[in-house]
């Protein structure tokens, strides 16, 4: 493949990305969403987030082979309580990185 069709085939991917995506962001007068509809797709964006988080929380690759990560899991657990009280963003990433690392370099687990 030269590069002018892989440029050419790469602006037309990101075209039709942008288009799919801009669908939901452009309101439609004609066409309206129902609530229940509406109050179903406010989670989409949590539930995809804890789903590319979940795996990496729980277990950890070591030579090719996953294995069940107690420190992380630990610190995931930490940073949920800190969330679910504060709700406050930075004050959770600081308390869940800080106990992870504490956790590693410690080696309690």
């Amino acid at each position: 493949m030269d590069d002018t069709l892989f440029y050419i085939t790469v602006f037309i991917i990101g075209l039709i990305t942008l288009i799919f995506r801009g669908a939901f962001i452009v309101p439609d007068k004609a066409h309206h969403l129902s609530n229940k509809l509406e109050f179903f797709l406010e989670y989409i964006p949590i539930s995809a987030m804890a789903a590319l988080t979940a795996a990496h929380v729980f277990y950890t690759q070591s030579g090719g082979v996953y294995e069940v990560a107690p420190d992380k899991i630990a610190a995931g657990l930490l940073a949920f309580i800190v969330a679910y009280f504060s709700k406050n963003i930075l004050a959770t990433f600081i308390v869940g990185m800080g106990a992870l690392w504490a956790l590693q370099s410690l080696g309690l687990f």
